[in-house]
Parts: structure tokens; C-alpha cells; sequence
């Protein structure tokens, strides 16, 4: 495993050199277009043939002013940095060499300066770009903010980003086709653990051309076979059971009295008994319905406390997801 350098997680600028063409970074040169061969790690999967056909017309008329970033192996040959979209249009065209700009760099760069192109680009499709950022962490050990530094993110946005890969890989081709949104594949990491019903709605996505929102709340809601969410705990509503002592005979016969029944005096030792506040049971309930977990409203004071019940880190991030949303306020 290649830890990643100082430099790494501080975008092109620190990986090319501050000052743009550092001494690691030779000449542009030409190289035969067949002793240069595509990174097999390169995060871009598809390639549009359309828009290479259009590119490798445009290669003809006026040349590649772009050069292809390569590195140099071991075995004499060269390896794509950069610019695989233009090598390929280079061979569609039929050029025999193409410009390159040869840089030093190992795995974990290659890797990163890749990714950042593509993205800069808007070149990688969600699960391209997921797939990256997961090999980031995981081969290369970036931590999630390294990698949001790397390509202008937050580290929420990468967690959620990778968080992705949990789904099925039919409904990860649905996204990768572009038939349903980032948005939409969130909201269906509710319901992880029902393929079946995750694939129900994607066909639902793509014959309605359903919302985000719309989504959100069909995955929030059990299903009519299932029962409905556990009751909440309400607040407690203290109030004293009351308990009964019967006098003796003999004393009442003495003082001449009808049998009295007497309370006994409130003690701390009553049994205690909850019962609900119909005005909050209500809320919790429609909270609860909302979002698919228990959800519990406690009185303090003057002020109200919503606490919901989470079953996994899933159930939790997508609470997280719809309170951070833009539009949650619109």
C-alpha cells in the first residue's frame, strides 16, 4: 500500500509544482501513440462514442493542442496520467504520435491527478466519482477530508458520495446511465436491505419521473404488510395511586364511629404511572410516520425535545441528509 505523500490532497497546484512546471515535469515531447498505454486504474469507465468521433474530427483539423500527461514505467513503456479521452481520439483519427509532458509521479498521485481532471471536467458519473474516492481511502489511506480537499468538497460531501456503493449493482447502473439522480439513490439507501422494493422504485423513477422528495417519503413509510412503528416513550405524567386503610374494629367500636375509609398521605414511595399528552403523541406519530423510525417529544420547561430512535449509521445519515438539504427551508 502507497501512503499518500505531503503533497497529496492539496489539489493540481500542489501536485504539479507551485510554480506550474517544476523540474520534475520535462519538455513537451511526441511519443508513437502505441508505446503509450491507458491507466487500468483510471476512474472514468465510459466513454461516449459520439463525442470521441467529434473530438478525433477536431484532432484532424487542427491538431492536439492539449498534451497527453504521461509517466514513465518500468517496462520502457507509458502510462496515461491525464488525458485518456484525447489518446483515444488521437487512435480514431489515426495520428501515429501525439504530444505528451512526462511527470514523475506514483500510484497515489496518478490516481488523484486522474480524478481531478475528470471531475474538473464534469467527466466521472456519480458512481465514477464514488468508486474513486473510495479507492482513495482505501488503498491510498486518504482520510475523507483529504479527499474533499482534493477536489473542492466537504467531507460530508464524500461520505455521502461513497456512501452510494452500498446500494445494489442494478440500481447502481440505473445511476450510471443517468435514468435516476445522486438525490434519488440517497433516499433509497433508506431501504438498503430490500432489494426487491428498491428496484420497484426505480422503475417507479424512471416511468413517473418521481421527486427526490417524493421518493424520500415512499421509502420513509413501512409497508402495509409490516407493523406500525413502535410506540414512542411519551413524558412522564406522574400521578399518586391512592391506597385505602381500614381503621380496626376494635378502635371504631371505642370511639363509637361509623368505619371510616382514610387515603393514606402521599409518600415517595407511590407508584408512579405514565400516561400521555395527546397533543404530543400526535406529533410524535406524525414525525414517526415521516421519517420511518421511533420518534419521541419530551416536555422540558417551557421548550420541546425530539429524540429519534436510529437502528444503524444508514437510518442516521439519511436523517442528516434531508436536515442539510439547500431547500429544507423553501
Amino acid at each position: 500500500m502507497t501512503a499518500p505523500s505531503s503533497r497529496l490532497g492539496r489539489g493540481l497546484g500542489s501536485l504539479l509544482g507551485e510554480e506550474g512546471m517544476s523540474d520534475r515535469i520535462r519538455e513537451v515531447s511526441t511519443l508513437s501513440i502505441d508505446r503509450i498505454n491507458p491507466n487500468k486504474d483510471q476512474p472514468r469507465r465510459v466513454f461516449d462514442q459520439e463525442k470521441l468521433t467529434e473530438l478525433a474530427n477536431s484532432l484532424k483539423e487542427k491538431g492536439m493542442l492539449q498534451p497527453v500527461l504521461v509517466r514513465k514505467l518500468e517496462d520502457g513503456s507509458y502510462q496515461i496520467i491525464a488525458g485518456e479521452r484525447r489518446w483515444r481520439a488521437a487512435q480514431i483519427a489515426g495520428m501515429q504520435e501525439i504530444p505528451v509532458i512526462e511527470k514523475k509521479l506514483n500510484d497515489a498521485e496518478t490516481l488523484e491527478i486522474s480524478l481531478l481532471e475528470n471531475i474538473q471536467r464534469e467527466d466521472l458519473n456519480p458512481v465514477e466519482q464514488a468508486r474513486a474516492f473510495e479507492r482513495l481511502v482505501t488503498e491510498y489511506h486518504y482520510s475523507h477530508k483529504q479527499v474533499g480537499d482534493s477536489v473542492g468538497k466537504s467531507r460530508m460531501a464524500v461520505s455521502n458520495t461513497i456512501r452510494i456503493l452500498k446500494l445494489p449493482p442494478a440500481i447502481l447502473q440505473h445511476l450510471e446511465l443517468g435514468r435516476i439522480s445522486t438525490g434519488h439513490a440517497r433516499a433509497l439507501l433508506a431501504r438498503i436491505d430490500d432489494e426487491n422494493f428498491l428496484e420497484e422504485i426505480v422503475e417507479k423513477i424512471v416511468r413517473e419521473n418521481l421527486s427526490v422528495r417524493e421518493i424520500e417519503k415512499m421509502v420513509s413509510k413501512p409497508e402495509p404488510s409490516l407493523p406500525n412503528p413502535p410506540d414512542p416513550l411519551p413524558p412522564p405524567t406522574p400521578w399518586i395511586e391512592e391506597t385505602t386503610t381500614q381503621i380496626p374494629t376494635e378502635t371504631l367500636e371505642t370511639l363509637d364511629e361509623t368505619p371510616t375509609i382514610l387515603p393514606d398521605p402521599p409518600s415517595s414511595s407511590a407508584s408512579v404511572r405514565v400516561q400521555p399528552d395527546p397533543t404530543l403523541a400526535a406529533a410524535e406519530t406524525r414525525i414517526s410516520q415521516r421519517f420511518g423510525v421511533a420518534v419521541a417529544i419530551q416536555r422540558i420547561g417551557g421548550k420541546r425535545r425530539i429524540v429519534f430512535e436510529c437502528e444503524n449509521e444508514d437510518t442516521l445519515q439519511r436523517l442528516v441528509d434531508f436536515f442539510q438539504q439547500d431547500n429544507l427551508s423553501g
